[in-house]
């Protein structure tokens, strides 16, 4: 009986066994056939991406092709035609301008030549400038002085100061030009002292803002002092100062430079310096 029993069950182990190991091999050939179907779906899905992107490559090189085969746009002649009307009307303003500008420097030159022979005849003094017997300008808006811009210029025409003969007038003395400097809010009192020389070397026809400006940073001060200058000498610390300062353009020639002198020596003694 013990043996009989021991026969049934030494069966049982074995098919148990069997079993198990049936088992395994057919879960591992299903695992298999699964990862076999997961690749061949991906494979498909990506020869249908390379073929989407082939066919877009496709489309996007004909529109090119065909974009750089096309002849320029209607809009784009038509803009490049209005350039260019722009740049032609440009120019015809241009062309204006500079004849303008020619016949100014033909007025000009015309008037100093005319000034230069009135001044070998006669004597020219104040009075004659502020009568306006020489110098159609003068005297000039007090903000054609250097540095004085338009907000001193509103400051001193609140003082009654519009023109450089009214600066020159009321700054002519130190006691004036500190006057005046204070009542401005200038604390500075040099500074004004500055401007009434240039007003004073502005009487001078020929004599604008940024050469008077040039004139006393080479230390000269007034018409009286501009007189006594030689000419050569003047010229060369011109020269020499604008090169550092770069006050002006171009520095005038011997010939100004002489004129001015003469001029000056004609010119009553306005600043006490």
């Amino acid at each position: 009986m013990g043996y009989l029993i021991g026969q049934i069950l030494l069966c049982l182990l074995i098919a148990f066994a069997l079993g198990f190991i049936i088992g395994c091999l057919f879960c591992r050939s299903r695992g298999a056939a699964a990862d076999t179907t997961d690749w061949a779906g991906r494979y498909e899905r990506l020869r249908g991406d390379y073929s989407r992107l082939q066919g877009e490559s496709e489309e996007w090189k004909a529109k090119y092709t065909a974009l750089a085969a096309a002849p320029p746009a209607e809009a784009e002649s038509e803009d490049w035609a209005g350039r260019f009307d722009q740049l032609k009307q440009d120019y015809e303003r241009l062309k204006g301008e500079a004849g303008e500008l020619r016949q100014q420097r033909d007025d000009w030159k015309a008037k100093h030549d005319a000034l230069l022979a009135a001044g070998s005849a006669a004597k020219v003094t104040t009075h004659e400038y502020r009568e306006g017997l020489v110098g159609d300008d003068y005297p000039y808006p007090v903000e054609e002085v250097e540095g004085i811009g338009r907000g001193f210029g509103k400051k001193l025409r609140s003082l009654g100061i519009e023109t450089t003969e009214d600066l020159l007038q009321r700054c002519c003395t130190q006691q004036g030009w500190e006057d005046v400097a204070d009542k401005i809010g200038l604390k500075e009192h040099y500074v004004v002292r500055k401007w009434a020389s240039m007003s004073d070397l502005m009487r001078i026809p020929g004599i604008m803002g940024q050469f008077a400006e040039l004139l006393e940073f080479s230390d000269v001060n007034s018409v009286q002092d501009l007189a006594t200058r030689d000419p050569v000498r003047l010229l060369d610390k011109l020269k020499d100062v604008n090169q550092r300062e770069h006050r002006v353009k171009e520095v005038p020639g011997l010939d100004v430079v002489t004129s001015w002198i003469e001029q000056a020596r004609t010119l009553d003694a306005v600043m006490k310096i």
